[in-house]
């Protein structure tokens, strides 16, 4: 994994959490919007400090999602200490830069204070963009605001406003003795697995290491975890890792699908059909629900991520129906049915 496949995963599944409110209670925590409240109850604090629970949790959340994309280890080495809980601890053990980098933990000074925090995930000359816990919208610091919110700031406007960098190379590349330094991606599968694309494929004991067995085109295997070492990515079974150039198959990650096929590729702004149905996938590779417009029709990509095809579609209050090659048919000037 390099450095910018890293910070991209870190702001992927920061970029997941937007639209996560508090709770009221300790119930519902992995619920977005279930049991919202005012109390500070988040599925954050259980995930990484449990007897905060109820505290506000701006850092929480930071730590939150560096434990998800690199592991609690990992997270601990790259904060410097674990759990982040306290804005001005950080600033003490990094150097405070005053102009963001993609990757950045914002410290934002509010009073001649550090009082919130965040990730930084764009930078466009003086303006950037966040992903904040404990916050609400606007144009506004807001600290102890209740969801996840991304934002973003012209930072001539925050004096005292500070950056910490992290060490990326605790979780990119590679060493010499061929064992990644990468944080291994926890992914789960569909009910088929994936699939082996060739012949004679090699298990190994670790990426690149030990031969322990083999695979055969037409097998399946169901993983819980890839790592990158090097320009290869590696997928983990029950008897060992893989190379993912020759696996077909769903793949869950942070939450999201994607497809990849051999030679570790994947479908990006376009579609494609298996299992008798057909999917379309986003710029990133992530499968897309719901309405989606292509080549000036509709279509409506359910739930499940097929494509509805010649049956009605209820969504929004309203029934439209969809011809056999998905494409929404008008009936009214919205589309929905008289």
């Amino acid at each position: 994994m390099t450095k910018t496949e890293a910070i991209n995963k870190m702001i992927q599944i920061a970029k997941t959490e937007v639209g996560y409110l508090e709770k009221a209670s300790n119930s519902n925590l992995d619920s977005k919007t279930g049991n919202a409240g005012s109390n500070n109850y988040t599925k954050y604090w259980r995930d990484i400090m449990p007897s905060y629970q109820g505290q506000p949790w701006c850092a929480a959340f930071v730590s939150w999602v560096l434990m998800r994309a690199f592991g609690k280890d990992k997270a601990n080495k790259m904060l410097k200490h674990w759990p982040y809980v306290y804005v001005p601890t950080l600033a003490g053990k990094f150097t405070n830069y005053a102009n963001p980098q993609v990757g950045d933990i914002v410290m934002f000074k509010h009073g001649g204070v550090f009082t919130h925090t965040g990730i930084v995930i764009g930078v466009n000359g003086d303006y950037f963009t966040t992903v904040e816990g404990n916050t609400s919208g606007g144009s506004t610091i807001i600290a102890n605001g209740g969801g996840v919110c991304s934002k973003g700031y012209y930072n001539s406007n925050l004096p005292g406003t500070k950056f910490a960098r992290l060490d990326w190379g605790i979780v990119a590349g590679q060493a010499s003795s061929g064992t990644s330094t990468a944080a291994d991606i926890p992914i789960s599968m569909g009910a088929n697995g994936l699939t082996i694309t060739g012949n004679n494929l090699n298990v190994r004991r670790e990426p690149n290491g030990q031969i322990i067995g083999e695979l055969n085109k037409g097998d399946r295997i169901g993983c819980d975890k890839r790592r990158w070492v090097g320009s290869t990515c590696w997928f983990h079974y029950a008897d060992g890792w893989v190379s993912g150039d020759y696996l077909d198959g769903w793949i869950c990650e942070a939450g999201k699908w994607w497809y990849i096929t051999a030679g570790y590729k994947y479908p990006k702004n376009d579609w494609k059909q298996t299992g008798g149905a057909w999917y379309y996938f986003d710029k990133e590779g992530w499968m897309v629900t719901g309405w989606i417009e292509w080549k000036k029709n509709s279509y409506y990509l359910k739930p499940s991520g097929a494509m509805a095809a010649d049956e009605l579609v209820r969504t929004g209050g309203k029934v439209y129906y969809v011809d056999k090659n998905g494409k929404m048919c008008f009936t009214d000037s919205s589309g929905a049915l008289r």
